[in-house]
C-alpha cells in the first residue's frame, strides 16, 4: 500500500490510511450461494470479510509473498477479485473504496510484474475465475465522476496499466471508451 501513486502528491493520505482498519462485513452477502454482484445490491460475495481481514493481518513480508509466490496465485487472484468487487459493489463507503483502490495501486506499483495477476483474471476462461476488471474500472469512472480526484486518479492509473498489459488489441473497446 505504501507505494500507491496517490501518495506522491497527497502525503496526508498516507497517514490517514496507514492506520485505517476497515470492516466489510456490513457489505457481505449473507447468502453463500450468491456469488455475483448486482450494481444495486451494494454487496460483496459471502466469505469476503475473512479474506480481507486475513490479508490485512499479514505482515508486509507475508503480503509480498502472497502476491509474488506462484504457489499463492489463487489467493492473490482471490484478493484482487475481492478488491475489485468492493469497487464495483460498495456504494456507501467511499473511504473503503478509496482504500481498495490504494491497495491495488500500491501492490502494482511496488512490483509492476504483478499486473500479470490482473491480466490472468481478465482473460480467464473459467467463468468463476473471470472478472471484467477493465469494465469495472470504466464503470466506476463513469458513474462516480463527482467523487474525489484521488479515487479517479487511482482508478485511471490502474486502468492505464491494465490496458497496457492486456495489449490494446485485446481490449480495443475498453481502450476507446477510456480515451
Amino acid at each position: 500500500m505504501l507505494y500507491a501513486s496517490v501518495f506522491l502528491y497527497k502525503q496526508s493520505m498516507r497517514a490517514e490510511f496507514a492506520e485505517y482498519q476497515p470492516t466489510i462485513t456490513t457489505y457481505e452477502c449473507k447468502l453463500p450461494h450468491i456469488l455475483t454482484l448486482t450494481t444495486a445490491s451494494s454487496q460483496i460475495p459471502a466469505g469476503s470479510s475473512q479474506i480481507f481481514q486475513s490479508f490485512l493481518s499479514m505482515s508486509d513480508v507475508e503480503q509480498r509473498r502472497l502476491n509474488d509466490d506462484d504457489g499463492q496465485k489463487a489467493k492473490s487472484e482471490e484478493l484482487f477479485r475481492l478488491l475489485f468487487s468492493i469497487i464495483q459493489g460498495v456504494k456507501g463507503d467511499q473511504k473503503l473504496v478509496t482504500f481498495s483502490l490504494i491497495l491495488i495501486d500500491g501492490i502494482l506499483e511496488e512490483k509492476r510484474i504483478r499486473i500479470k495477476t490482473l491480466v490472468a483474471i481478465q482473460k480467464a476462461h473459467k467463468k468463476e475465475r473471470k472478472m471484467d476488471l477493465t469494465g469495472i474500472l470504466l464503470s466506476f469512472l463513469v458513474q462516480n465522476n463527482s467523487e474525489t480526484s484521488e479515487q479517479r486518479d487511482l482508478a485511471v492509473h490502474i486502468l492505464a496499466k491494465l490496458i497496457e498489459a492486456l495489449e490494446y488489441k485485446n481490449c480495443e473497446k475498453e481502450s476507446r471508451e477510456f480515451l
